[in-house]
């Protein structure tokens, strides 16, 4: 596997539980792993999710543990400069961005800065933003986990957002 996706790898959990907030860092990644050690790395992110943590989350959210399958993903590693998540929401992509690794951000370990970019407009986030909107264009992606690397912006999952929840006026 090290000669097809490099010797440093991502080794990382997916589920659709993930693409709420909520459920944030709830299950493991293994970010810079040695590839002689994917192995491990799928066992221990099937095992995140029987950790106390999640299963108090699964405790609080009425869903029984083990009902909803889990997914591995592997990448190779890429040394991120900055990167987070965005969603397309309308014709508008919110960014959120953190200045180190993505996994702080998407792990809910750091805040982020969140921008919301509107066609036409300019700043640090529109690469972000014609990058989600390449995906939803190409395959309808309207969420994506992303990464700046060498000045250029790396598509690190898509999906689809949840639909937003904003209050009437």
């Amino acid at each position: 596997m090290g000669d097809r996706l490099g010797e440093r790898l991502v080794v990382r959990s997916s589920s659709r539980l993930e693409a709420g907030g909520e459920w944030a860092g709830a299950f493991t990644s293994y970010v810079d792993l040695p590839a002689a050690d994917v192995a491990v790395g799928v066992r221990g992110c099937w095992a995140s999710g029987f950790a106390v943590d999640a299963l108090r989350r699964f405790g609080a959210a009425g869903v029984a543990p083990g009902s909803v399958p889990m997914a591995v993903l592997i990448q190779p590693f890429v040394a991120a400069a900055g990167g987070g998540s965005a969603r397309l929401d309308g014709d508008v992509v919110e960014v959120v961005a953190g200045p180190r690794s993505p996994a702080e951000v998407l792990r809910g370990w750091e805040p982020g800065v969140v921008a919301r970019v509107a066609p036409g407009d300019g700043g640090p986030y529109r690469p972000v933003a014609d990058a989600v909107r390449e995906a939803f264009e190409r395959v309808g992606a309207t969420a994506v986990e992303w990464a700046r690397v060498g000045g250029e912006i790396v598509l690190l999952q898509l999906g689809l957002a949840p639909p937003s929840i904003r209050p009437k006026r």
